[in-house]
């Protein structure tokens, strides 16, 4: 006991503490918009969804492209079957090629050559298309929730830059301190912030310290890493400082 009360008053000699409120907000935040343009065909998340990173959110139609795919592979199909006949009828007329003429040799190494170049057309092409389908599907570049939806199923999309899913992190949050500007001196980053939040107690560290006073408030903010508390709670803690 004697040692415990010791230990106890040899960190009150060596941390100070200071008061400083937080609101709980994402990791990170994303107005999410596709490269490509079109009517919007399908919408498979609302406003509070959970998402995982590569869900599809969103696709727009590809009817067109979808065909234009399809007769892709047909002629990689047909193309494919050119080149394995040209080069089957390649070997058997080489076996022979003494007693034939050279221009036959040529032909069929030309057929051969003609297939070749028509395979690696189609599928060229049929990359191209898969490319332009999947561009017109808007996947999640990490896991959240959904936070607003600017568009609905049969509107269209006219721009890259048009905004239509917001997607904010989690369960990876962060907590966004404000403490009054005299401390500014005494917080760094590394500092233990221990707060209630729900009626627990926790612990976070200081990852990071804005640079600039709010003019409005006179406060200084900072961030704190947290795990699975819900976006928009608040509550408020103490920094632990060296003295």
């Amino acid at each position: 006991m004697k040692k415990l009360l010791f230990l106890l008053i040899s960190l009150n000699l060596f941390a100070d503490s200071i008061y400083a409120s937080f609101d709980v907000v994402a990791q990170k935040s994303a107005k999410l918009s596709l490269q490509s343009f079109g009517i919007v065909n399908k919408i498979n998340v609302d406003v509070g969804k959970s998402v995982k990173k590569g869900d599809i959110l969103l696709e727009l139609d590809s009817s067109i492209e979808q065909v234009g795919l399809e007769e892709s592979n047909v002629q990689q199909k047909l193309a494919n079957e050119a080149l394995t006949l040209a080069i089957s009828t390649l070997k058997r007329y080489e076996q022979v090629k003494s007693v034939l003429n050279e221009q036959i040799l040529d032909e069929i190494n030309f057929k051969k050559s003609e297939a070749e170049q028509r395979l690696k057309s189609a599928r060229m092409s049929s990359k191209k298309y898969e490319t332009l389908i999947n561009q017109k599907k808007l996947k999640a570049p990490f896991d959240g929730v959904i936070t607003a939806k600017y568009i609905e199923v049969g509107e269209g999309v006219a721009s890259p830059n048009q905004p239509l899913l917001i997607l904010d992190s989690y369960p990876e949050v962060k907590l966004l301190l404000s403490f009054d500007e005299k401390y500014s001196d005494k917080v760094k980053v590394g500092n233990t912030y221990e707060y209630s939040i729900n009626g627990l107690n926790m612990k976070g560290v200081i990852s990071k310290i804005y640079p600039n006073i709010d003019i409005k408030t006179r406060k200084i903010y900072a961030e704190v890493l947290a795990n699975d508390i819900q976006i928009g709670s608040f509550g408020d803690g103490y920094i632990i400082t060296d003295k």
